[in-house]
């Protein structure tokens, strides 16, 4: 299966969103979105929250490490 067509900005951008909106619990409700997705056989969807979900772990992890 080909990769979906959101670029990687988008998927940071959309991330980046959902933190300011949610906080650290964005990664759990985006990860229970790509559940919701792939439950209902929507791979490409399920693929696209779980990369968002991921960004959003990055993002906080930066977020939280000392600058040296």
């Amino acid at each position: 299966m080909d990769r979906p067509t959101t670029d990687d900005h988008d998927i940071r951008r959309i991330a980046a969103e959902h933190i300011r909106m949610q906080g650290p619990a964005a990664v759990g409700w985006l990860t229970e979105q790509a559940e919701l997705a792939a439950a209902k056989g929507d791979t490409e969807s399920a693929w696209t929250w779980r990369e968002i979900a991921a960004a959003a772990v990055l993002i906080l992890k930066s977020q939280s490490e000392p600058l040296d």
